[in-house]
């Protein structure tokens, strides 16, 4: 009898966790925060609309060091967070020619 419900419960336990495994593989990714619309990437970076490559990335390195969330305390962690999240997008847009044009 004991040898049975071992058998029964460790039969649900691999079923249980295939479950779970097939549901975290199904999970769609979580999209990064965006900036609020109509942000002015230039000026999260602190950089002019006319600033050069260089420029740009030297901004996103310096500003990205100073507002990393491990680099903040914990206090700070969630704005620094989201600070970090919308200078990596300006980044990202400003970095890339055909999308920088578009802003």
């Amino acid at each position: 009898m004991a040898r049975a419900w071992r058998l029964c419960l460790l039969i649900s336990l691999l079923f249980v966790s295939s479950h779970a495994q097939r549901a975290r593989a199904n999970r769609r990714p979580q999209r990064p925060a965006a900036a609020p619309a109509g942000a002015d990437y230039y000026k999260i970076l602190g950089v002019k609309r006319s600033a050069s490559d260089r420029e740009i990335k030297k901004a996103f390195r310096k500003l990205s060091l100073k507002w990393h969330p491990d680099k903040n305390e914990p206090d700070m962690k969630e704005e620094a967070e989201a600070k970090f999240k919308s200078i990596a997008e300006a980044y990202t847009v400003l970095s890339d020619a055909d999308k920088r044009q578009v802003v």
